[in-house]
């Protein structure tokens, strides 16, 4: 009887999450999970990037937001957001600190997000070792998926990644319209929004 190996084929979403769960556990470094009305609004901003740019690809899985540890950020001091290889994303405390879901934060998670889709469709979007870290299949996808993307440096390759105006302004309606207003909360964070 042969066993099934599922790094030959595509994994199943239950096999995927399975495999993702246990890896979390080892890649999160201790990262602390953005919570309460924070992550709420990170999650609007997910699912509105999954429905303008990804074709509701993320339907049953949305990543789980974390802050930046300390020690990861000192190493890659350049870095607004990190994807974890676990549907997870990191973001800088202190950017959302201080400005909020502004269009640089939706533009990271953006970012994040084509690496969690490269991940899912088994896209090597990413290179370690010599040469460039982002590699043109991550623009390829970026390009794709509502986004424009371009050349950074020799090092992180084709890191900068931005949506198209067209599509910032559809998401940052979606999310308007979906918001609850009476919370002080969003309010402060929207009042950052160029209208």
């Amino acid at each position: 009887m042969v066993k099934h190996d599922p790094s030959k084929a595509n994994l199943t979403f239950e096999e995927w999450m399975e495999r993702k769960k246990a890896e979390e556990r080892e890649k999160t470094h201790g990262a602390e999970r953005v919570s309460g009305p924070r992550v709420h609004a990170l999650y609007d901003v997910a699912q509105a990037l999954d429905r303008c740019c990804f074709d509701r690809y993320f339907k049953h899985v949305l990543p789980t937001f974390y802050y930046i540890p300390p020690d990861i950020e000192a190493a890659h001091s350049e870095a607004r957001g990190v994807y974890i290889p676990t549907g997870g994303i990191m973001i800088r405390r202190r950017d959302y600190d201080a400005h909020g879901i502004d269009d640089d934060m939706i533009n990271t998670i953006y970012h994040e997000m084509v690496h969690f889709y490269d991940d899912m469709k088994r896209i090597q979007d990413t290179k370690d070792g010599g040469g460039v870290y982002h590699t043109a299949a991550f623009a390829a996808s970026c390009q794709k998926n509502g986004g424009i993307c371009w050349f950074s440096d020799s090092v992180t390759g084709f890191s900068r990644a931005a949506l198209t105006p067209e599509t910032l302004a559809a998401v940052k309606a979606l999310v308007r319209r979906w918001v609850k207003t009476d919370l002080d909360f969003v309010e402060d964070r929207l009042s950052t929004w160029a209208t």
